[in-house]
Parts: C-alpha cells; structure tokens; sequence
C-alpha cells in the first residue's frame, strides 16, 4: 500500500509539473509613460466615447522579444475616478514592420458605445501594466485624465471627426519620424490621409477606425440619399411648340398661309425650308462641292427650321422631306454624274 501511495503522489507531481506554463523572464523597459491623451464623442453615434492615446514603452537597447510581443505581456487599462473599477482593458499592437513587436511608441484606444453611457469629462485613470508572469518587479504607470483631454470642440459628428482626423494625422507623423521607414500619411491634392501602411496600422491599433473617422481614408463609403425623380412629360415639347405663337414670324406665315388657301403657318415655313433646303442642294452640286455637301446643308437647314417651330407633326414632316430631298438629288444628279 505505501508503494502504491508513492507512486500515485509522482505522478500527481509529474502532471502539475506539465501542466504548469514556465515563461520567458524579460527585462523591464526602462521607462513606461503616456505622451499625449484625446477624448472625442459622437463619432461611429451620438454618444459614444473613443479615448485615443500615445504610450512608450521604452527599452534602452533594441527590442528582442519576437516570440513574446507586448500584446502577451503589456495590457493598458482604463479605472474610473476611484482608481479601482476596470473600464476597459486593451494590449498594444504588434506591428511588425516597425520591428518593436509592440514596444517602443504605439497607439491604442478605449472605444465605449453609447450603451455604455460613459460619462464625458471624468478624471478617469490610464494605468500600463506589465504581467509579473514576463516582468520581476515592474511597477505599473498610472495616468490621470485631465480637463485638455477631452475633445471641447462642437459636439456634432462633424466636428469630433475633425478634431478626431487632425490628432490621427498629428499622431501619425509623430510616429513617421520615430520610425522614418514607415511613412504612415500620405499627402492628397485635398488634404492628408492615411498611407497603406498607415491604414494598416491603426486597423490594429484602434479597431473599427474606419467608422470612427473616414476621411483619414482615401475610400469612403456612404450611403446615398433617396434622389427624388421626375416622371416622363410632353411639358418641354408643348413649351417648345407654342414659342412661336404671338410672334411676327408666326403672324407673318399666318397671313401668307390664308392667301394661299387658308394653311396654317407651319405648312409655309415647311414650304419655304423645303425650297431653301432644296436649292441648297442643287447650288452645291452646281458649284461643284458635290452631292454630299449639299445634303449636309440641306440636313443642317430642316433641323434647325424643325428645332425653331417645336412641332412633332412638323418635324416628322421635314425629316421625311429631308429623306426625299436626297433621293431626288441622288436620282436628278449624282446618279447621272457616276
């Protein structure tokens, strides 16, 4: 029996031993502290809340921590004003061209929906936590929120997104310069935005970037307006026919059109740009600009007569004419010419 008690208490040990995790030790940054805070409101909808922040986790010598990067062993919480209820909890992000494996200088944010009814303007408290698991003795950071760290412009969409957009660009090239060989903004005819690498960034940084703020992005989706339609009418066409009425043209056609045998007015000026259109023709196959020129002319005359009276009846006339003014002169003159 002591022999069986022994062997199951090793092998009780053997598998707490296994199953215990064992982690990298790691050297504690030499500094850690936030750079700059912003609070904006109303930016995705009314009443929502985006704590935008700089943080530093700062190492003296280059990062070697590949295998173990800050989203393992850093986490940034957000206290309410009594420094003891957990708000929020985010890690920074691992972008790896900036070769930190997200140390160094990031940015993150805590975003709050409007159901979460946070209250605007608290003192609430920033703290940057290193997990005794990976650190020996590194005293977390705590920050207090201040009055200048919320946004105090308008408080419309707009104008949050403004003042969101100007500190998205004043952080992005903060972060250019501290690491020059990615350019995180790009400079537009209209103004600045987000390069590639820079969009891809703050996707991680800050999730759901895009509806915070698109203008830092050169494609934007928006979603149209109801455009309002106008039903097909003959309204333009009955404009266009009265417009000679009243006129001394149309007196004037109206007046020859009853000596002739009571016609209307429109039936002598179709006349009359038949036989303008007509000599047309013949004058150009005389003057020896051939056929073509002369039906071109001819075509330029009826349009413009038809366009003039406005009407329908009149202008299928003339455009008929037209067809028959160019099979006659085909058959009368190019036709004997050939």
């Amino acid at each position: 029996m002591k022999h069986l008690i022994i062997s199951a208490t090793l092998a009780l040990l053997a598998v707490l031993l296994i199953a215990v995790p064992v982690y990298a030790a790691l050297a504690n940054p030499t500094s850690m502290s936030v750079m700059s805070i912003r609070a904006f409101r109303n930016l995705a909808e009314p009443g929502d809340v985006a704590i935008v922040f700089h943080a530093n986790i700062e190492y003296s010598s280059n990062y070697t921590y590949p295998t173990t990067p800050a989203s393992l062993t850093m986490l940034f919480r957000l206290y309410g004003v009594d420094g003891i209820t957990l708000l929020s909890t985010v890690t920074p992000a691992n972008y790896s061209l900036f070769e930190t494996y997200g140390y160094g200088n990031s940015i993150s944010c805590f975003y709050f929906p409007a159901s979460e009814n946070l209250t605007w303007g608290s003192a609430f408290k920033i703290n940057l936590y290193g997990l005794p698991a990976y650190f020996t003795g590194l005293s977390p950071v705590t920050i207090d929120m201040s009055s200048p760290d919320w946004n105090s412009e308008d408080t419309s969409q707009k104008s949050q997104r403004t003042a969101f957009y100007d500190y998205i660009v004043e952080l992005g090239g903060t972060l250019s310069t501290i690491y020059p060989d990615i350019p995180l903004l790009v400079t537009t005819d209209s103004n600045v935005a987000l390069s590639v690498y820079g969009a891809a960034y703050l996707a991680s940084a800050i999730p759901g970037i895009y509806s915070l703020c698109p203008q830092l992005f050169f494609s934007q989706v928006y979603v149209p307006t109801v455009m309002t339609t106008q039903n097909y009418t003959m309204l333009m066409g009955t404009t266009y026919e009265s417009r000679l009425e009243g006129t001394d043209l149309m007196r004037g056609l109206n007046r020859v059109g009853g000596y002739i045998g009571g016609v209307s007015g429109f039936f002598v000026l179709a006349f009359f740009t038949l036989g303008i259109a007509i000599a047309a023709v013949i004058f150009c196959i005389r003057k020896g600009w051939g056929f073509e020129s002369g039906a071109i002319v001819a075509a330029g005359i009826i349009l413009c007569s038809a366009v003039l009276s406005g009407n329908i009846l009149y202008t299928l006339v003339m455009i008929g004419s037209l067809i028959a003014i160019i099979a006659l002169s085909w058959v009368f003159y190019h036709k004997r010419t050939a």
